[in-house]
């Protein structure tokens, strides 16, 4: 099984110039690049196909389990 990198999700959330949808408990939200890219390069495991499922956003803040 491949493991997704950062920039394939980075990739894959892009909805326009520097803004990814990401989907959080209740729907989606808009983000800046710059926002995401720091909590997902925490969250990233090679050795995890799952790895972004521990991102989670909520109150306002990003959190990884």
């Amino acid at each position: 099984m491949t493991v997704p990198t950062v920039a394939d999700l980075m990739a894959q959330t892009a909805i326009s110039n520097g803004i990814h949808r990401w989907a959080v408990e209740g729907g989606l939200i808009e983000v800046a690049a710059d926002e995401l890219l720091p909590i997902l390069d925490q969250a990233y495991d090679a050795n995890m196909p799952d790895w972004a499922s521990l991102v989670s956003y909520d109150d306002g803040s990003w959190h990884v389990a």
